[in-house]
């Protein structure tokens, strides 16, 4: 038997091939450029609500670090709470849903604090914490050579 004959790579797939992740990192960090300008004036807004924007951007940080680790087979979780729930090797659709739900909580209570005048010392202590933890995560994933989008770069080698 002969092999079939293969239909040749079209202008459109080359330049889809070739172009693609260029322009997912350029769009990528458009966004982010984009939500730098938008949350520009965050300086000025109560100190709970910018603790609560740091913590949402390490928490986004982190749910790229997770989508782009899960995916690779060098790599698998390693904290046991998302371990657990997400398994070894995370589904992106899971971590989004699983990312989206942390953020809500985390709005969530922070709402409870505010609305329920609880004080400011308690309010920025528990964003402090927050946030100082999932940044903790992001700067160890980055350590361990995981990277928000493009190729891992694996520090100690591939782990199987």
């Amino acid at each position: 038997m002969r092999p079939e004959r293969v239909k040749p790579i079209g202008p459109g797939e080359m330049f889809l091939m070739r172009y693609w992740p260029k322009l997912m990192k350029f769009l990528i960090t458009g966004m982010i450029l984009g939500n730098l300008f938008l949350f520009a004036g965050c300086s000025a807004m109560k100190p709970q609500t910018t603790g609560e924007w740091a913590f949402h951007a390490a928490n986004l940080a982190d749910t790229l670090q997770t989508i782009n680790h899960g995916s690779d087979p060098c790599y698998v979780e390693d904290d046991p709470v998302a371990r657990s729930i997400l398994g070894e090797h995370p589904d992106s659709g899971e971590t989004v849903a699983l990312m989206l739900g942390i953020s809500a909580f985390h709005r969530f209570v922070s709402w409870e604090m505010q609305r329920n005048d609880v004080p400011m010392w308690v309010q920025n202590t528990f964003n402090a914490v927050t946030f100082t933890t999932k940044a903790y995560h992001v700067v160890d994933n980055h350590r361990n050579g995981v990277r928000p989008w493009g190729d891992n770069q694996p520090v100690r080698g591939c782990i199987q």
